[in-house]
């Protein structure tokens, strides 16, 4: 499990400091750097096309992303958190049967984001016109997907915490 842990970190921390920068870095048009609809946290329909209309050339380029790199990326950062949850979990004397689904959290997180995906994809495809339930949809995938990736988050520093306490803790 160690290796594997460290495989998937090493892989997720190449996709968060290298990947998706140099990727999402290249949206500039017109000298305008146009924000992309999965980086933000929910979004109306007007803003969906507002999002779209300033990538306006770069349309093609960013459902290419959708497809490839996007595709690839929630399923690393969902198993390397998830992976971090379980290990975390073992061997925990807490005994709240909530916390065996906590290793979920990233897995919702990951099926959110492909979701929200689909919704992007479909909305460059129909761009200019963008249906008002599909964009409302889609920003409510983006939205569960940072409040999946935030509660896991949240949920191993709280417990990577715990386990340095209890560690520290000396026994009687």
């Amino acid at each position: 499990m160690r290796y594997s842990l460290v495989l998937m970190a090493v892989l997720d921390m190449v996709f968060m400091f290298f990947l998706v920068p140099a990727v999402y870095g290249q949206f500039m048009n017109g000298g305008q750097l146009c924000k992309t609809l999965d980086t933000l946290f929910m979004y109306t329909p007007e803003e969906a096309r507002e999002t779209l209309a300033c990538l306006g050339p770069l349309l093609g380029r960013y459902r290419l992303v959708e497809l490839s790199l996007d595709l690839v990326y929630p399923v690393v950062y969902s198993l390397f958190l998830s992976m971090v949850l379980t290990a975390l979990l073992r061997n925990t004397p807490l005994d709240q049967k909530l916390l065996r689904y906590l290793p979920l959290l990233p897995i919702l997180a990951c099926f959110s984001d492909l979701l929200e995906n689909l919704g992007i994809v479909t909305m460059i495809s129909l761009y200019p016109e963008i249906p008002r339930p599909l964009a409302a949809a889609a920003s409510l995938c983006t939205s569960m997907k940072w409040i999946f990736v935030g509660l896991s988050v949240a949920s191993s520093i709280i417990f990577s915490v715990y386990k340095l306490v209890i560690k520290r803790k000396p026994q009687l």
